[in-house]
């Protein structure tokens, strides 16, 4: 996106949250970083920018709702008065929101500490992001890319309608047609690099078929699934597509857990972002049986697994972006957004830590409910 922008002169400034560094972990460098882009590809905007660094040289180490109004909203303003800001539109991408947190939190969260702590940070973007949208000197649109955590959805929620536009990337939006079309490109393109034929086992309508319909909708499936067989050492492509559709199990190649490494990583994360990732793991077992299999209304679920109110917000409220949840849930069901989520869950190797076998999660249920009727009789 950020390129599409770029190329067609729309991009004002991005920033990417990442945990891999301190430098796209934390907040320290967002308004800075967005505040030297937009000096070099807003015209007009870097000699206020500039004074504003000269007379006040300490910016970088105050907090940043001033970072935002030193760097970003007054300059806005003077080159506006001035009439030399390009008035031509631009827009500010800000993506990863989720991974955003302190510098000195790194991986997953282990503690409701870090838990909270990571919040706190996100939600101070989310203000500071806010007000600058509000601001009459500012002129960007701003566009926010993040998973749909609790605090997330809970900040929005605050907000007045007119403030915000939310799109929600699922199904909706009929990604099939992109998806499959990336497929048949980048098989294509293999099969000529490499002189494959393109007989039944490799190009095949049920092969693409199969592989639309286990990405889901979401294109970092298949990133993945692409990403493993461009990169076949010690094996042929073949063989790696196969090991993929799960029709071999054992070659040259790796083994079939290893294939979805990357994506295996962002559903362990994802799951990490519960207070309790073990009782999780435990609750969407349980409600895979029972939405996936008796298609039980949601509400049902929930009375299921709670054993007080408020446990499935306080589990489940950060699982948004694996785990759809109706509005109506007398009436519907939940439901993965990826296929692979489930599979992910019931594979040992490639759940490790978070892997919970059938036998565990009924026998989870089991007692409890035996522990309840005890009490209950006494």
């Amino acid at each position: 996106m950020s390129e599409r922008c770029a190329g067609k002169g729309l991009l004002g400034a991005s920033f990417f949250f990442s945990y891999r560094a301190p430098e796209t972990r934390g907040k320290k460098y967002l308004v800075p970083t967005l505040a030297y882009q937009l000096a070099q590809n807003v015209g007009g905007l870097e000699p206020s920018i500039l004074s504003a660094i000269e007379r006040d040289p300490c910016i970088f180490d105050k907090n940043m709702q001033s970072q935002m109004d030193v760097l970003i909203l007054q300059p806005l303003k003077e080159a506006a008065d001035e009439g030399v800001l390009d008035p031509s539109p631009k827009v500010v991408i800000i993506d990863g929101l989720d991974e955003c947190s302190p510098v000195d939190i790194s991986g997953s969260c282990s503690t409701a500490r870090d838990r909270l702590a990571r919040e706190e940070e996100q939600r101070k973007v989310l203000e500071v992001i806010a007000a600058a949208a509000k601001h009459p000197s500012f002129p960007f649109r701003i566009l926010l890319g993040s998973r749909p955590e609790r605090v997330v959805r809970t900040f929005f929620a605050e907000l007045p309608a007119q403030v915000f536009w939310s799109i929600t990337l699922d199904e909706s939006y009929k990604p099939d047609a992109d998806i499959e079309l990336l497929l048949r490109c980048r098989l294509s393109t293999i099969s000529q690099n490499f002189g494959i034929e393109r007989d039944g086992s490799w190009l095949s309508e049920d092969v693409i078929r199969t592989l639309v319909r286990n990405a889901s909708g979401q294109f970092i499936y298949i990133a993945t699934v692409l990403r493993f067989i461009e990169e076949a050492q010690g094996c042929t492509h073949q063989d790696r597509l196969q090991l993929i559709l799960g029709r071999r199990r054992k070659t040259g190649c790796k083994d079939t857990p290893q294939a979805f490494d990357q994506l295996d990583h962002l559903y362990a994360r994802v799951l990490e972002s519960s207070p309790d990732p073990a009782l999780s793991v435990v609750w969407l077992r349980a409600i895979h049986f029972l939405s996936s299999t008796k298609k039980v209304p949601a509400s049902f679920v929930d009375r299921f697994l709670e054993s007080q109110s408020g446990d499935v917000e306080r589990l489940l409220g950060n699982l948004h972006s694996i785990l759809s949840v109706p509005q109506d849930k007398d009436k519907f069901h939940y439901r993965f957004y990826h296929l692979s989520f489930p599979e992910f869950l019931g594979h040992p190797e490639r759940a490790k830590e978070f892997y919970v076998d059938d036998q565990a999660w009924v026998n989870h249920f089991i007692l409890r409910y035996l522990t309840f009727y005890q009490r209950e009789l006494l």
